[in-house]
């Protein structure tokens, strides 16, 4: 699903509706899937312990700086308490932070690239849980990623 970001033209104000609308959806979803009561379905992001563990991974491979799309980010390093499956912020975010970065990108204004794991095509985030969420929210479609590549058994 591609979601527009709002554009007023008052930047702060943006991000400050960007983060309000991501807090808002990620309570949506996370309610919606209570209402189903479907066994295994998840709102919360994967975790790259768990997967690792269940692949028995054997090495790992640095592959670079790229542009990796956003919808094949899954998971976290770490953090999969913080932000839901959508990368939506959690009660736990700092809201002038990730506004920070909400902003940083409306201005077009250089951030550093995210430091992902990538893992049978799926990236799991290292650093930069706040840059993924608020690239989604501004409508992005891929983030510049430093990328490691963990091979399995």
């Amino acid at each position: 699903m591609v979601v527009l970001a709002y554009d007023t033209g008052f930047v702060a104000a943006d991000a400050e509706l960007d983060f309000r609308r991501m807090r808002r959806q990620g309570r949506w979803a996370r309610f919606a899937a209570r209402l189903r009561l479907i066994c295994g379905e998840r709102t919360r992001l994967s975790s790259f312990a768990d997967v690792i563990a269940g692949l028995g991974a054997t090495a790992r491979h640095d592959l670079g700086l790229q542009a990796v799309e956003l919808d094949t980010i899954v998971g976290s390093v770490g953090r999969v308490h913080e932000f839901d499956r959508g990368f939506r912020p959690g009660r736990t975010i700092d809201p002038r932070r990730w506004m920070a970065i909400d902003r940083a990108l409306r201005n077009g204004e250089p951030l550093p690239p995210v430091m992902l794991y990538r893992v049978a095509g799926r990236h799991f985030v290292q650093d930069g849980h706040h840059r993924v969420s608020a690239s989604r929210a501004v409508g992005r479609q891929s983030v510049n990623a430093y990328v490691t590549e963990v091979l399995a058994a």
